[in-house]
């Protein structure tokens, strides 16, 4: 395991106050090092300071609105290839837990950026090192989803679901994503939909959801899920997006496609804004749906990408996308594109300093 010693317990205990130091005369050409690579963002989240944290395929970026700044395996992160953010709220303060390429990390960060690090592979009992998607419940479990099933994190004890252990409840396919609603944990693999129930002595079975299952899901790769404030199931899928309403797994659901307004069927994410509105990052564009109305943008209305891999909402109301490309703010009226890897000289970074 490695650790960033820098923790909010000796912080509380010396009463002292922990800032990186920064090379504020360097500046990163690109983000793989070469200005003709692709910048793709793949998850992002805003904290309660406004600032934007973007998972990245070659690192972890913040963006308070005026510093960038760039974390990487050289800052104790586990990988830079980073395929998934999850929120916590810790008795500590806030914390990042990061799905990457190569194991997971979490991250406790201050309105200065990231003050602690301690990242987590197969050595201390993760399923595989690849983590393509991470969930916390709000008993602080931690889900961490790979391609041969769940590692779950309670109490500083790892442990391990496979499909062989819930066979109706876990399809033996890639974990693509994992949402946290009471004490059902949705999962969206390459072969369908998968429920499970986390209880206080661990995960057990719930139902079967599969190819052909009642009246849908009518495509077997679930790309996305996502709870909304009603409690309704959305999985973006590669023929649409699905809405299940309720536990029966046989009813209640419903299919919306490029026919009903979707821009396109192949849907990454999902995300509701303070509206209730539902947006769809797709591959070709993104969706809006609000009152059975949709809007609809591509990148000939301003997007940086029309692959839109992530959506979040700011304090101040706008839309964040992440895309193939970068990222794009939008503000109800115009897109402005913040970041975006076509552009040969990214904007000036600060690189934390290595602390050994």
């Amino acid at each position: 395991m490695k650790k960033l010693y820098y923790t909010l317990l000796i912080l509380a205990v010396l009463g002292s106050h922990l800032s990186l130091e920064y090379y504020d005369d360097s500046r990163i050409t690109s983000i793989n090092g070469s200005g003709e690579e692709e910048l793709i963002i793949k998850s992002i989240h805003i904290d309660k300071y406004n600032a934007k944290w973007l998972g990245t395929n070659n690192g972890l970026l913040r963006f308070d609105g005026e510093r960038w700044q760039r974390f990487s395996t050289d800052d104790y992160l586990a990988g830079n290839g980073i395929n998934d953010l999850a929120f916590e709220l810790t008795s500590y303060g806030p914390e990042l837990w990061i799905a990457t390429d190569n194991g997971v990390s979490v991250t406790a960060y201050s309105v200065d950026g990231v003050t602690a690090a301690t990242s987590y592979t197969t050595e201390e009992g993760l399923m595989e090192n690849r983590v393509t998607a991470v969930a916390v419940d709000t008993a602080h479990t931690k889900y961490f989803g790979s391609v041969s099933g769940i590692t779950y994190f309670r109490s500083g004890d790892m442990k391990t679901v496979a499909h062989s252990d819930f066979p109706e409840s876990l399809l033996n396919a890639a974990v693509n994503d994992l949402a946290v609603r009471n004490d059902s944990i949705y999962v969206a693999t390459g072969l369908g939909i998968g429920r499970l129930v986390a209880t206080v002595d661990g995960i057990t079975g719930a139902s079967k959801w599969t190819k052909g299952y009642g009246i849908t899901p009518l495509s077997g790769n679930i790309l996305s899920v996502m709870i909304d404030s009603k409690g309704n199931q959305w999985f973006g899928t590669d023929a649409g997006a699905e809405k299940h309403v309720g536990l029966k797994a046989k009813e209640n659901w419903s299919l919306y496609t490029v026919g009903d307004g979707l821009i396109h069927n192949m849907v990454h994410s999902i995300s509701e804004d303070n509206e209730g509105g539902i947006w769809f990052g797709t591959e070709g564009g993104i969706s809006r749906l609000f009152n059975d109305k949709w809007t609809s943008y591509t990148s000939a209305d301003g997007l940086a990408s029309d692959t839109v891999y992530d959506i979040a909402f700011d304090y101040g109301g706008n839309v964040w996308l992440a895309t193939h490309r970068g990222i794009t703010q939008f503000d109800g009226a115009q897109f402005t594109n913040i970041l975006v890897s076509s552009v040969n000289e990214l904007p000036k970074m600060d690189i934390p300093a290595k602390i050994y």
